[in-house]
């Protein structure tokens, strides 16, 4: 069988360039469209997008995460979180629920709750593959209850949930340094050891006049993650391997309208 051609663009992947692959979708974020009542309330919205590798074919937005965080109790907040994302044969998985998290140890995780389903073209949900799971944080060790199962999971390094660490960078003077080794629960599923952040100056950009500094994760189990910051501290995108969570406050109408010509 002959090779199949495959046409390359031979740029990096990075928020400069993310609107050529699909136009439109990157907005620079606006501190009066992320926080209100006076910084007691937070969302950012961002599209979820793939490219297959340095071409200008297969490049699509796969979804969209919605974080928000309303309620604040004592000395904790509550950040909400809705995903969706389309797979092969027009499924959409949904997941959906909420953090709750300690915003003096820089948003670590105290609880949480999420479910998720799938749901197929005709929007019916597929039953078998629905999940839920509630999970709580004691000291070093971590209680899952998956589908009503109970699990345990021990650690000794900080704790810290994907959607918590991302509203950890919207604080003003975040430091990497201070968050040292940490034990990283990707959507809160899945557990992977030994990450940490740091500074990366040399991944720096300009983009439409305004200067994006990167924060750099690297750790067990994921390719690195570029997260990108403007001067505000306001995240911009979230860029790893061929994936990216770049912002856009419309993201759930983009991706609606975009799945709509993909189907």
């Amino acid at each position: 069988m002959a090779k199949k051609n495959r046409i390359v663009v031979k740029v990096p992947i990075e928020p400069s360039n993310l609107n050529q692959f699909s136009p439109g979708s990157l907005k620079l974020p606006l501190t009066a469209t992320v926080w209100t009542d006076g910084r007691k309330k937070w969302k950012s919205s961002f599209l979820i997008w793939k490219n297959h590798g340095y071409t200008n074919d297969g490049n699509l937005i796969i979804g969209y995460l919605d974080l928000e965080q309303k309620v604040t109790t004592g000395n904790l907040v509550r950040i909400s979180f809705f995903e969706k994302r389309i797979h092969s044969g027009g499924r959409e998985n949904i997941v959906e629920g909420n953090l709750v998290a300690d915003p003096s140890r820089m948003f670590a995780p105290v609880r949480w709750e999420l479910s998720s389903r799938f749901v197929d073209h005709k929007d019916e949900v597929v039953a078998d593959l629905n999940f839920h799971q509630k999970a709580e944080v004691e000291s070093d060790r971590i209680i899952f209850y998956n589908d009503g199962k109970r699990l345990s999971l021990d650690n000794r390094d900080k704790i810290m949930h994907e959607f918590g660490l991302i509203r950890s960078l919207y604080e003003p003077g975040f430091s990497p340094s201070k968050l040292g080794s940490f034990l990283f629960l990707e959507n809160g599923l899945i557990s992977k050891s030994g990450h940490h952040l740091k500074m990366a100056p040399e991944l720096n950009q300009t983009l439409e006049g305004r200067k994006l500094n990167c924060i750099l994760q690297t750790g067990y189990g994921i390719n690195p993650i570029e997260y990108y910051l403007d001067e505000n501290n306001l995240l911009v995108a979230a860029i790893s391997g061929f994936n990216a969570k770049i912002y856009n406050p419309d993201a759930a109408s983009v991706y609606e309208e975009f799945s709509k010509k993909a189907l």
